[in-house]
């Protein structure tokens, strides 16, 4: 009742914010006297009750937030007691108050500077806060040369880049070790694409490098049979790595490369320029000529020479001739071998050569991802800074440089991850970003009331087997819609991420149990504002709640009392935490 106004704190009442709207009632704090509601004026104010009981405090007007309200009548006003409130005649009988969500509470605390969050629930299954410091150098370790031997580097020019394939142990350096020399250059014979090798001090050409047996006896494949019943194993045949089972390597299946050769029992396929050239060390019988729907390049054609460079797909593997049948632009079918064709990345305009030493405005790669159903989507890629620098002094290391990956995202009003505004480049959470992570920002095109597209999950999928990826350690973030889609994506595959940080986030309430069982192994940092209009803090408590119900020992949930358009800034710009509590985490 609204009686005791005049004489009540500023003449305010509080609404305190229960389970549900029809569970929120008013608080007089003068005479600490409750109602269910008002008759004659609005509430400017509005508390909720944390877990550890204390209450803080938002004003619905100016968005202030306090721990206390302001004093009044020369004193601090009291929190509301849980007492029943009054029944003015003729209301509905009230409903007993319903106490906030109330998690168990952990041993782990966020305490890094600058973080302006308050820990609302403390994950208790985190690594040793020790780990980050391994974490972050293991990208310097060096592979063991000892198997290295100048005799069998080889030097390969077919890309943008040369780059150099020991043939003794399969590995592919864009640098060679301090001090080591090729002894061999390789060249594809235009005739039937088979590789060929020159010594570089002798200039004579040879077929097969001395000392290394083109073939094992333990791969029961012979001569003929890799002409005719394998044909796409031929030395520069088109084709596809499949069927691999082990934890490390099915991430595999389905990638495209070039058959350089069968060496030891092997072949060496070779993977696109854009996922670093690298080169897999595969059984025969996990190779299998291209799948329709690959994309291609023609090349090395004598009698039409004016196809040469066209894009096409396969559309169909003719066996009984060992040839593609490659539907080019014009909707017309070529036939054609396996090694006149050239397989593509599905990753297209992206540089490894474009990477800068500070942050730059828009400097970001305008990249294209080709789905597997043909249609082209938008991602925008940041390199971190020093990339290429940093791999060219790695040159000492066998296995290169790889980088932790961030998924960035972003909200109903489109961006990517580091345009948010000019200033935001000099703050010191998005500097340590730039530089510590490939940060990716897919274009979402969907709406706010939408389930992502699958296509981020196949665009991740691909990056997660480019050389300069450190695959255990991928991370998914978003800041609003963003944070809905962080929910679904994961969710979806959660064997993809290491760990996730939804933002402001959202999600379809009958979607609730879905996602918290699909997520209950999940490392998650979940940032929200207690005073957030846009996506209530309510509603995510209860997919929180059922995430602790499932188990989730690897749950933190920070709470700040910020307006929903700062927690951007909040989350990803004033600190760095959010960044490190995801390294923390790896997948392997």
């Amino acid at each position: 009742h609204c009686n005791v106004s005049g004489n009540s704190l500023m003449g305010l009442w509080v609404r305190v914010v229960g389970e549900s709207e029809e569970e929120s009632y008013f608080w007089d704090p003068a005479t600490n006297k409750v109602v269910w509601e008002l008759e004659c004026q609005d509430s400017q104010w509005a508390a909720r009750k944390l877990p550890d009981g204390r209450f803080y405090f938002w004003n619905e007007i100016t968005r202030e937030t306090s721990w206390k309200l302001p004093p009044g009548d020369g004193g601090q006003p009291r929190g509301p007691r849980r007492v029943e409130p009054e029944v003015a005649v003729g209301s509905p009988t009230p409903r007993t108050a319903v106490a906030a969500v109330a998690f168990p509470k952990g041993s782990h605390e966020l305490e890094w500077a600058g973080w302006p969050f308050s820990s609302y629930h403390k994950a208790v299954d985190l690594p040793d806060l020790r780990r980050l410091a391994a974490c972050e150098k293991s990208w310097s370790s060096k592979a063991d040369l000892s198997k290295s031997q100048a005799a069998t580097w080889v030097e390969l020019d077919e890309g943008e880049r040369p780059y150099f394939w020991d043939a003794a142990t399969g590995t592919t350096v864009f640098d060679l070790p301090s001090g080591t020399v090729a002894k061999w250059r390789a060249f594809k014979s235009n005739e039937h694409g088979r590789y060929y090798y020159e010594n570089m001090e002798t200039q004579k050409c040879v077929w097969e490098i001395p000392g290394l047996s083109r073939r094992g006896a333990d791969d029961g494949v012979g001569e003929e049979a890799a002409s005719e019943r394998d044909w796409w194993l031929s030395p520069g045949s088109a084709a596809m790595a499949y069927g691999l089972k082990t934890q490390d390597s099915e991430r595999y299946n389905g990638q495209v490369g070039q058959v350089l050769a069968i060496e030891g029992g092997h072949a060496l396929l070779k993977l696109p320029d854009s996922l670093a050239g690298s080169i897999l060390r595969l059984k025969p019988r996990f190779v299998r000529p291209l799948a329709k729907g690959t994309i291609v390049t023609l090349h090395g054609l004598s009698q039409t020479a004016a196809l040469n460079g066209e894009v096409g797909t396969v559309d169909d593997v003719d066996h009984d001739q060992f040839r593609y049948r490659v539907k080019i632009r014009d909707g017309s079918l070529k036939s054609v071998k396996a090694n006149k064709v050239i397989p593509q990345s599905r990753l297209w305009f992206l540089d490894l050569r474009a990477s800068c030493s500070s942050l730059q405005w828009r400097y970001e790669q305008e990249c294209t991802f080709v789905g597997s159903d043909g249609h082209h989507h938008q991602f925008r890629l940041h390199l971190p800074l020093e990339f290429e620098a940093t791999h060219r002094e790695s040159r000492d290391a066998v296995v290169a440089p790889k980088w932790p990956l961030i998924v960035y995202l972003h909200g109903n009003g489109g961006g990517s991850f580091l345009i948010s505004s000019k200033r935001a480049l000099r703050t010191v959470g998005l500097q340590f970003a730039a530089s510590r992570f490939v940060i990716v920002s897919p274009v979402c095109d969907w709406s706010w009331r939408d389930i992502p597209r699958q296509w981020v999950t196949e665009l991740v999928a691909e990056l997660r087997t480019a050389g300069w990826i450190d695959h255990h350690r991928v991370y998914l973030t978003g800041c609003s819609m963003g944070g809905m889609g962080t929910w679904e994506l994961s969710a979806a595959r959660p064997d993809f991420y290491a760990a996730i940080a939804p933002v402001a986030a959202y999600h379809r309430a009958e979607r609730t149990d879905h996602l918290a069982m699909r997520l209950r192994a999940m490392p998650v940092l979940a940032a929200h504002s207690n005073a957030d209009g846009t996506c209530p803090m309510l509603e995510e408590e209860k997919l929180w709640q059922q995430l602790a119900e499932h188990g989730n020992k690897k749950l933190h949930i920070s709470v700040g009392p910020y307006d929903h358009t700062s927690m951007f800034d909040r989350s990803y710009c004033e600190s760095t935490a959010l960044y490190e509590w995801l390294l923390m985490s790896s997948s392997g």
